[in-house]
């Protein structure tokens, strides 16, 4: 993807398995349909996902509707009804 990739102090995530890294990509910028995300990110294979939208920013959102049915998420930002 060409992101700028910053050294780290080493982090693990887990993802059903554990998962080590030692970069960040600072302020992405990120447009899922009318919705514009800037965050860091970090730079990990994800298998078959692109990108995954991180406790810090989903707790930055406030209150969401999940439905794990449909795989669907909807929310308010900034006035703005969002449905992904």
């Amino acid at each position: 993807m060409g992101l700028i990739r910053e050294e780290t102090e080493g982090y693990g995530v887990i993802m059903g398995v554990a998962v080590q890294g030692t970069e960040i990509c600072k302020g992405v910028k990120l447009q899922l349909q009318n919705l514009h995300i800037m965050e860091d990110f970090l730079p990990l294979e994800l298998g078959s996902s692109d990108v995954i939208l991180g406790m810090k920013w989903l707790a930055a959102v406030d209150k969401m509707n999940v439905d794990w049915k449909t795989l669907t998420m909807k929310f308010q930002v900034g006035g703005m009804a969002v449905t992904l």
